[in-house]
C-alpha cells in the first residue's frame, strides 16, 4: 500500500479509539457500562447487532468462497428471513421481560446455580475462541495487504479494541459499531465501483464473466448433487439450509452479545425493530460481498493472474493493493472495522457474564453498583482482551496458512453454539427434565462438539452445528433415564 493508504488506515484507528474513550465519562453505573442505561433505539442497535456478527470471517469467507467454489453459500441468505419469526416472536419478548442483566440468570430459577454457571462458561469459551479466530482471520488478510507481520497486526488491533471497550462500555461499543458499519459499507462500495471501471463491460461485465466461467454454480451450470442427502458433500441445499438455521438460532437466541442488545433497547418494540433492521443491513452487505467475490474473479481473469496463486485470499490482497491511493487504505480499514466491531462486543459481553454470573453471584452481590465497581469491569475487560490476543497469536502456530477461514468458522465456532442453544431452549420452555440431566447432558454435548471439530473430517461443513445440537439433546434425554429420579426443576416463588 501507498503512504496515503497507511494514513487513512491509521486515521481510522485513531478516530475509533478517541470515540470509544470519550464515552468513559458517561459510565456512572454498571447498568450504563453493560446496558447503556437501556436507552438505545432501533437504529444504532440494529446496526450493532449486524456488524457484531459480521466479522472478517464474512468479509473474507463470502468473496473467497464465491471465487473458489461458486454460489453455494447463497443458501444462507434466505435463512435470515426464516429465523426472524422465532427470534422476534419468542426469544426477544422472553429476554426483554427478564429483570436481571445476565442472559443466563433465569436458568438458576428454572434448574439450579451450576446450570446457570455452565451456560455462562460455555458462552465465554465460545466467544473467546470466536474473537480469537476473528482477530487471527482479520490479521491474516491485512498481513497479505499491508505486508506487516501477522503477530504485529494481531497485537495492534487487539490492544486498540480492548482499550476503548474497557473504558467506554456498551455505549462506546454501539456507537463505534455504527461508525465502523459505514466505513465497511463505504469500503465495499468504493472497491466494487473501481473494479467495475477497470472491467470490460463495466459492472455488467462482472456478471458476464461469472456466467462464462461457471461461477454461478450450482444454478448455472446446474449441480445435480446440490439436492443430495449425502452428509459428506461439502455444501448441499439441505446442509446449508438446516445447518445455517441452527447456527443463526444460536447466534440470535442464545448469545449474550446479541441478547444484551435486546436488553439495551428502550422497549420491546424497539428491540424487534432493531432485529428487523439488522436483517436488512446484513442482507445488503452480504449481497455486496457476493458481488465482490464475482469482482475478484473478473479481476483475476482480465488481468491474467488467474491460476498464479493457490489461495483465493491472495487474489483478494492483489485486488485491494491495485486500488487507487486512499481506496486501498479505506478497504483495509473496512476489514479491520469488521473485526473490531465483533471483538468489542465480545469483550463487553464476556465481561458482563463474568461480572453478573460469577463476581456478583459469589463475591459481591451488589447489583448495578456505584462508580468504583466499574473499575473491576474495566479490569475484567482487560484480562479478557489479553486472553483473546494470546489465543489469536497461538492460532498462528495451530492453523498457520493451511485451513480456510470458512472451514474454521463452520467446524469450530458454529458448532460450539449448539449446546448453549439447547440449554436456553430447555430453560425457556421449562422442559421437565432433572437439573442434573440438563447440566451433564449439555456438558457432554459441549465435549462432543470439541471432538467433532477436531476429529471428524468428512462431514459437510454446515452439519457440524446440527450434529452437535442433536447430540446435546440426546445426551440430556439419555441422562434423564440414567440419573436418579429427583426433583425435575424448581422455580423461585413470585
Amino acid at each position: 500500500m501507498h503512504t496515503i493508504d497507511f494514513i487513512v488506515f491509521y486515521a481510522y484507528l485513531a478516530i475509533v479509539l478517541l470515540v470509544g474513550l470519550a464515552m468513559y465519562r458517561k459510565q456512572h453505573t454498571e447498568k450504563d457500562f453493560f446496558l447503556a442505561g437501556r436507552s438505545l433505539g432501533w437504529f444504532p442497535l440494529g446496526i450493532s447487532i449486524m456488524i457484531t456478527m459480521l466479522t472478517a470471517f464474512n468479509f473474507a469467507a463470502f468473496p473467497t468462497e464465491i471465487f473458489k467454489h461458486g454460489c453455494y453459500i447463497l443458501i444462507a441468505l434466505p435463512i435470515f428471513i426464516v429465523v426472524y419469526f422465532p427470534i422476534s416472536k419468542i426469544f426477544i419478548p422472553f429476554f426483554q421481560k427478564q429483570k436481571k442483566a445476565s442472559a443466563y440468570a433465569f436458568l438458576e430459577d428454572v434448574f439450579d446455580l451450576k446450570t446457570r454457571c455452565l451456560a455462562s462458561i460455555l458462552f465465554m469459551l465460545w466467544r473467546l475462541v470466536w474473537m480469537a479466530v476473528a482477530l487471527f482471520a482479520s490479521a491474516r488478510i491485512l498481513s497479505a495487504v499491508t505486508g506487516y507481520h501477522l503477530w504485529l497486526l494481531i497485537l495492534i488491533c487487539g490492544i486498540i479494541t480492548v482499550a476503548y471497550t474497557s473504558f467506554g462500555g456498551l455505549r462506546a461499543v454501539i456507537w463505534t459499531d455504527v461508525a465502523q458499519f459505514f466505513i465497511l459499507l463505504g469500503g465495499i462500495i468504493i472497491a466494487l465501483t473501481l473494479v467495475s471501471l477497470t472491467t470490460d463491460g463495466g459492472f455488467i461485465g462482472i456478471f458476464t464473466n461469472a456466467l462464462e466461467h461457471n461461477v454461478f454454480r450450482p444454478v448455472v451450470p446446474y449441480d445435480p448433487e446440490f439436492f443430495s442427502f449425502d452428509p459428506t458433500i461439502r455444501t448441499t441445499f439441505w446442509s446449508g439450509a438446516i445447518g445455517t438455521m441452527v447456527a443463526f438460532l444460536a447466534r440470535y437466541g442464545a448469545d449474550q452479545m446479541v441478547i444484551q442488545r435486546y436488553r439495551a433497547a428502550k422497549s420491546l418494540s424497539e428491540a424487534r425493530k432493531s432485529f428487523i433492521f439488522n436483517i436488512f443491513c446484513v442482507l445488503a452487505v452480504l449481497i455486496m460481498l457476493v458481488i465482490f467475490g464475482l469482482a475478484m474473479h473478473s479481476y483475476a481473469v482480465h488481468t491474467g493472474i488467474m491460476g498464479q496463486y493457490s489461495k483465493p485470499l491472495k487474489y483478494m490482497a492483489v485486488l485491494i493493493r491495485s486500488l487507487p491511493y486512499g481506496a486501498a487504505g479505506l478497504l483495509a480499514a473496512a476489514l479491520l472495522a469488521a473485526t473490531m466491531s465483533s471483538i468489542d462486543s465480545g469483550v463487553n459481553a464476556c465481561t458482563m457474564s463474568w461480572t453478573k454470573d460469577f463476581y456478583h453471584r459469589f463475591f459481591n452481590k451488589e447489583e448495578f453498583s456505584k462508580k468504583h465497581h466499574i473499575r473491576y469491569s474495566v479490569y475484567f475487560s482487560v484480562v479478557i482482551g489479553i486472553l483473546i490476543i494470546a489465543f489469536a497469536e497461538l492460532f498462528i502456530l495451530v492453523f498457520g496458512k493451511h485451513q480456510s477461514i470458512f472451514m474454521i468458522v463452520n467446524k469450530m465456532i458454529n458448532g460450539f453454539g449448539s449446546p448453549l442453544l439447547v440449554l436456553i431452549v430447555f430453560g425457556m420452555f421449562k422442559k421437565r427434565l432433572k437439573a442434573n440431566s440438563v447440566f451433564y447432558g449439555v456438558l457432554a454435548g459441549a465435549i462432543f462438539s470439541v471432538c467433532t471439530a477436531f476429529f471428524v473430517e468428512d462431514l459437510a461443513l454446515h452439519y457440524y452445528a446440527v450434529v452437535n445440537l442433536l447430540a446435546s439433546i440426546a445426551m440430556c434425554y439419555i441422562l434423564e433415564f440414567v440419573l436418579p429420579n429427583k426433583k425435575t426443576f424448581h422455580q423461585k416463588p413470585d
